[in-house]
């Protein structure tokens, strides 16, 4: 699997996983408050989520969740919102861990690969979220 940018069907095992026993919009309104807890308790989270982020925050802005900013970077947005918001987080989720497992939580750069085989380095940045790094320190 792809961890930075999966299809449908490989995630489709996760997605089976996460809710096994729940539905998926509970799936979705479940993660998303814990999340949110997380990242008031811990802003630097944020950043494991790299290119996932701004579907994420996304995803909060739809739902008056205001803490984290309303900014978002659209053309990031849409590349990284994968079908739903189901299979959105879990992608974002698979990703995530993937960073925790690299030892790769906290920073905000991010390896995305292009077209040949070619690799960017995608710098992840949201005001919003770095001025409430600041804040709590």
């Amino acid at each position: 699997m792809n961890y930075l940018v999966p299809s449908v069907a490989d995630l489709e095992h996760l997605l089976a996983e996460a809710t096994a026993e729940t539905e998926q919009t509970e799936y979705v309104e479940s993660y998303l408050t814990k999340l949110v807890d997380l990242l008031k308790s811990n802003p630097r989270t944020y950043r494991a989520y790299g290119p996932y982020w701004w579907a994420i925050k996304r995803m909060l802005i739809n739902r008056l969740i205001s803490d984290f900013g309303d900014n978002v970077e659209a053309v990031t947005v849409d590349k990284f919102f994968i079908e739903d918001e189901a299979n959105t987080i879990v992608a974002a989720w698979s990703y995530q861990n993937y960073q925790f497992t690299n030892g790769n939580q906290t920073s905000p750069f991010h390896v995305l690969p292009l077209v040949d085989d070619e690799d960017y380095e995608y710098c992840l940045v949201d005001d919003s979220m770095e001025n409430l790094i600041a804040q709590s320190k």
